[in-house]
């Protein structure tokens, strides 16, 4: 057993711990002055890391002052941040700016019909999604007129019962708005609607008055719409053309925004009457194409002055050529390369002197028909025969027809008891029964040797009340499609494509070297190639279709090279299958912008949303629990803006979609007022770059008042970075004063009091700060920038002089501040590595003299330590072994003391 030891000794009553604390408080004096001297070595290096932190911190403001981006720094405020923010570059103008959010950014969403659940089993089918096609166009404010647009204003009506009303057109985007707003303004009683090229107004209110329209506060709303100056005493009131082609009109509105297509080469050649000829290349000069109708006239115009003449026709819609020479030959126009004769439809020959082309400029709703059955057209029309339901069979002429929207009228107008209208896809027509009766088929046929009802797709014998033709071709994929536009403006990566045509031979094309980043420069670089591959657009007007011309025994194939992705963005990626192409089997790739996903009998409604999300297709999908047995499949484009929208058809899946979003752009108006709306700018996103030159603008909402964003040059910036500097400074001054101080009273310094260190450090800022700096321009010192020490040797800032300065003078001090190797920036830097630089700087060094000082003296404490450790324990044995000792004593004596006394 061991033995109990106490702090007290049992025997002797000595406090043994506090003894041998005292003993061992003596034999360790020596170890506290090395704690008492290592605590001063550590205050001296936290105080002089202090110093060292608020250097570089003068560094890191004197770094700034050095940038010359701070001097261009530009800053954008807005007064509603709540619906609008922007941020400015440094190329941005000062200056204020009023900004009207008028609407946010939209995608299209859809809602499936209701099933029981999500694994509820669908019929064998398809899913077609299509991303473009779209017929139901109408034509925005800016491009009418020649070009020269509307002015956003409001116009007031009176109808004939002498009723006025208001109505606001500050932000309607085109035509339909146009109308849309006049027919809801209450208590109107004047219906609107398009007519052709015009707007037609109609009064219902049955009285005898005067229908007017007139300008609100000297606006010329309505004089541009045509429709200024009404004041008749009837019911109806036409407008004025507004559509036609002026110099101002840009060629890639023309043909429903396919544009104009120029060739390499010579683009119009004219052989004229008296045999001679005239040729153009009118993408020749170093403009490149031309911009505008315009500067087409104009380039035709300068070839041969005297010999051939171009004009807008009388029409107003179309191109003329005048051969101005005399004798008795035809007068021919063709397009060696290229298809611009084609395209304005002045390929032609005639025994006259003019050439008249086709309408080349848009309708105010919906597509010319040339822009139908991707790019080909209808062909040439005629009649077509309408059997109603109740057998009564019409005769509707269509033969003059040029847009798709005079075909509707003329069906409607026809009283062939049909109505006409776009069908739910907005791609093409439905033409719907209205007798009731069920006696006849509905029936659609062609008259005599004409195709009109087959190419409209609506040729029918049906017991059904209606007849959709489906998709009519509108081309939205042409060959000025930017490739940047492809894939709803996802765009087309520019990398490598690798052919290898039916008898194998390769080639590859670079879409990063084509010289036009466009669908028409890809097709061309293909048909360079030296294979058997041939490229064009396709039928269906949604993509390309790739034909072999080899005729060899093998399939083939379109691959990508390396990690590229461009053939599979554009479509064409894989191997050829058997297509018809112009009645012919032959082996193709056909590419399309439309998105279909296949449905196999007994998929449920779970596997198709699988199958579209991960085709990472235009679309997104996701299943609605809508309640005990009621789900819906919703879908949403990818892509927000009228770029992304789609229609969805579910076929027969037994999906069938409501729209539930459509598909919109965000609207901003730029110098919006009261009275006119100012400038629209169009994004397919809430985002708005570079919607003035630097300047960025997001919407969160739309504002019914006009919301300032103030640009500002700012100078604050530059004044503010000098002010931290100068509290840097002064904060490294305090600190210095703090660490070096002999306070008199008390007899107490501070922990660098005397330090050589500190008293180099304060030395070198200030002789910085007060020293005369050359080779930075004009200014030589921080003095004539307001900047100067007090009396306490802590700079002082003076705004006004430096504002001064500033104003009258930014170049120098931008010089003096960013001037490479000699500016006041770069000498900052030069001082600062003197005082805390990683390498031999003032403090830095000093810094690890004591910390190597503080090691030496921890190792000494603790080697003195470990001594009187040693010197405990063997006095702790001393005092417990003098207890034992004295008890063996003690209980000696007790012995003695018991031994019987011996008698003798």
């Amino acid at each position: 057993m061991g033995q109990i030891q106490s702090s007290v000794g049992l025997i002797s009553g000595i406090n043994i711990d506090d003894t041998i604390t005292k003993l061992l408080a003596v034999s360790g004096r020596p170890r506290d002055t090395l704690v008492n001297r290592n605590k001063a070595l550590q205050s001296q290096q936290a105080a002089l890391n202090e110093l060292l932190a608020l250097s570089i911190g003068v560094q890191l403001s004197t770094d700034r002052l050095g940038k010359s981006s701070e001097f261009k720094a530009i800053t954008a405020t807005t007064s509603n941040k709540d619906v609008l923010t922007a941020t400015a570059t440094a190329d941005a103008s000062p200056g204020e700016y009023q900004f009207q959010a008028i609407q946010t950014s939209q995608s299209s969403s859809f809602a499936s019909n209701v099933l029981t659940s999500a694994t509820q089993k669908l019929s064998e089918g398809e899913v077609l999604v299509r991303t473009g096609g779209f017929v139901d166009q109408s034509e925005k404010l800016e491009g009418l007129r020649g070009g020269e647009g509307i002015s956003r204003g409001k116009i007031e009506i009176t109808n004939r019962a002498g009723e006025s009303r208001t109505v606001d057109l500050r932000f309607a985007i085109n035509v339909d708005d146009v109308v849309a707003r006049i027919n809801a303004t209450e208590g109107l009683k004047v219906s609107a609607k398009i007519d052709g090229d015009r707007i037609v107004l109609t009064d219902t209110t049955g009285q005898t008055g005067h229908l007017k329209v007139e300008e609100v506060n000297g606006g010329q709303t309505a004089a541009d719409l045509g429709i200024g100056g009404i004041d008749v005493a009837s019911n109806t009131a036409t407008g004025e053309d507004l559509v036609y082609l002026g110099s101002s009109t840009q060629l890639a509105s023309l043909r429903d925004g396919r544009g104009l297509r120029f060739g390499s080469g010579v683009d119009l050649h004219a052989v004229l009457r008296d045999g001679s000829t005239v040729e153009s290349d009118l993408n020749a000069t170093a403009d490149g194409d031309p911009v505008t109708v315009g500067e087409l006239v104009d380039r035709i115009n300068k070839i041969e002055p005297t010999k051939l003449q171009a004009k807008i026709a009388a029409n107003g819609n179309s191109i003329e050529l005048v051969d101005l020479t005399t004798g008795s030959g035809n007068f021919e126009v063709t397009n060696p390369t290229g298809s611009l004769a084609e395209d304005l439809g002045l390929a032609q020959t005639t025994a006259t002197n003019t050439i008249t082309g086709r309408r080349v400029q848009s309708e105010l709703q919906g597509p010319l028909l040339g822009s139908l059955r991707g790019g080909k057209g209808l062909g040439t029309l005629g009649a077509i025969d309408i059997t109603n339901r109740n057998g009564v069979t019409t005769n509707v002429d269509l033969s003059s027809s040029s847009s798709l929207r005079d075909i509707v009228k003329k069906i409607n107008d026809s009283s062939a008891g049909v109505v006409a209208t776009l069908n739910a896809s907005k791609t093409g027509l439905l033409i719907q029964d209205t007798t009731g009766a069920t006696t006849s088929n509905l029936k659609i046929a062609n008259t005599g040797a004409g195709t009109t009802a087959t190419n409209l797709k609506i040729e029918a014998d049906v017991a059904k009340s209606s007849v959709d033709s489906g998709s009519l071709g509108f081309q939205f994929i042409n060959e000025n499609t930017k490739l940047a536009d492809f894939n709803q403006g996802r765009g087309v990566a520019l990398t490598t494509i690798s052919f290898k045509d039916s008898k194998g031979i390769k080639g590859t094309i670079n879409l990063n070297s084509l010289k036009s980043k466009t669908v028409g420069g890809v097709v061309q670089a293909i048909n360079d190639l030296d294979i058997g591959v041939e490229a064009k657009l396709n039928e269906a007007g949604d993509g390309l279709v790739l034909i072999d011309t080899a005729e060899g025994t093998e399939d083939f194939t379109v691959s990508e090279v390396g990690t590229g992705r461009a053939a599979a963005e554009l479509g064409i990626i894989g191997t050829s299958t058997s297509l018809t192409i112009d009645c012919e089997t032959k082996k193709g790739i056909n590419s399309s912008q439309n998105f279909k996903v296949a449905v196999a009998s007994g998929a449920t409604l779970a596997s198709v949303v699988a199958d579209i999300n991960k085709a990472s297709g235009p679309i997104t999908a996701s299943v609605l629990n809508a309640g005990p047995n009621s789900v819906r499949l919703l879908v949403n484009s990818r892509q927000s803006g009228q770029q992304g929208r789609v229609s969805i058809e579910g076929g027969q899946t037994g999906l069938a979609f409501t729209t539930t979003t459509q598909a919109r752009d965000a609207v901003v108006a730029i110098g919006a007022s009261d009275d006119f709306g100012g400038t629209l700018v169009f994004s397919s996103t809430n985002s708005f770059k570079e919607i003035v030159t630097g300047l960025k603008v997001d919407i969160k909402g739309q504002s019914a008042d006009p919301v300032t964003v103030q640009v500002n040059s700012n100078s604050n910036a530059v004044g503010s970075n000098i002010q931290a500097f100068v509290d840097q400074f002064n904060k490294v001054i305090d600190k210095l004063k703090e660490v070096t101080k002999f306070d008199e009273a008390t007899k107490t310094t501070g922990v660098l009091f005397g330090s050589t260190e500190a008293l180099r450090t304060e030395f070198t800022l200030t002789r910085f700060v007060t020293s005369r700096i050359t080779g930075a321009g004009n200014l030589k010192s921080l003095e004539q920038l307001g900047l100067s020490l007090d009396t306490n040797g802590k700079l002082q800032f003076s705004k006004a002089k430096f504002q001064e300065m500033l104003d009258s003078d930014p170049k120098s001090v931008e010089q003096f501040f960013t001037t490479t190797e000699t500016g006041f920036s770069a000498r900052a830097k030069k001082m600062i590595d003197t005082i805390s630089g990683v390498d031999n700087s003032i403090l830095v060094s000093r810094s690890k003299v004591l910390q190597k000082q503080s090691e030496t003296t921890l190792g000494r404490i603790d080697a003195m330590n470990l001594k009187l450790d040693r010197e405990k324990t063997r006095l702790q044995k001393q005092f417990y072994g003098l207890e034992q000792s004295i008890a063996k004593l003690q209980q000696s004596q007790k012995s003695i003391g018991n031994i019987a006394p011996i008698t003798i």
